[in-house]
């Protein structure tokens, strides 16, 4: 059997023998963090390509990100809330989701649109995720109760529903540059609005 050098060092055809090895590197787990914040760019980057042009790939990409992130600590925090701290389950739960949301507008206006928006901007940013966490609670106790569907696959539509129309709101009422952006503006360079 041959060693994979020795395998590649009979491949001398040269773009054949760098597609080769660059696949290899590909497939290889990544070691260090920026290898893998290498490895999500580039993901970003071919979802950018294939998505259409009125859709904002690049910022639904980071904000699942975002959710991803919080989402699997958040979980974790819940856990201890309610099994070692002995909360009641629906006050855990209220606790999780406003703590969550205080870090999803942070790192979101880090990480996805790098800007950020002051507390009014907080504010339309806090109630969307309420009407969004509203929202999906009511379609997952829909899918439960009268589609009769398994909780954790309701559970997992409602929290994508919410998640996806937070994003809606976030980008096109939170983070926008409409006209209640653009009276902050008019005011700061004397322009009339």
């Amino acid at each position: 059997m041959l060693e994979s050098g020795q395998m590649l060092s009979r491949l001398r055809h040269p773009n054949r023998e760098y597609t080769i090895q660059r696949a290899i590197r590909r497939t290889a787990a990544p070691t260090t963090m920026h290898q893998m914040a290498l490895r999500i760019r580039r993901l970003e980057e071919t979802l950018c390509r294939v998505a259409p042009r009125w859709f904002p790939a690049a910022a639904f990409f980071r904000f699942c990100i975002v959710a991803l992130v919080l989402g699997i600590p958040g979980a974790g925090v819940l856990f201890l809330l309610v099994e070692y701290a002995g909360i009641h389950y629906l006050v855990a739960g209220v606790i999780n989701c406003l703590g969550m949301t205080v870090l999803s507008y942070y790192f979101n206006s880090i990480y996805t649109y790098r800007r950020f928006i002051g507390t009014g901007g907080f504010l339309r940013f806090f109630t969307s995720r309420v009407g969004s966490v509203a929202l999906g609670t009511l379609m997952y106790v829909l899918l439960t109760a009268a589609f009769g569907l398994w909780y954790l696959v309701a559970s997992l539509l409602s929290a994508a529903f919410a998640n996806l129309l937070t994003f809606a709101l976030s980008h096109l009422w939170v983070w926008s540059s409409r006209p209640h952006d653009l009276r902050l503006v008019s005011k700061r360079t004397g322009g009339e609005r």
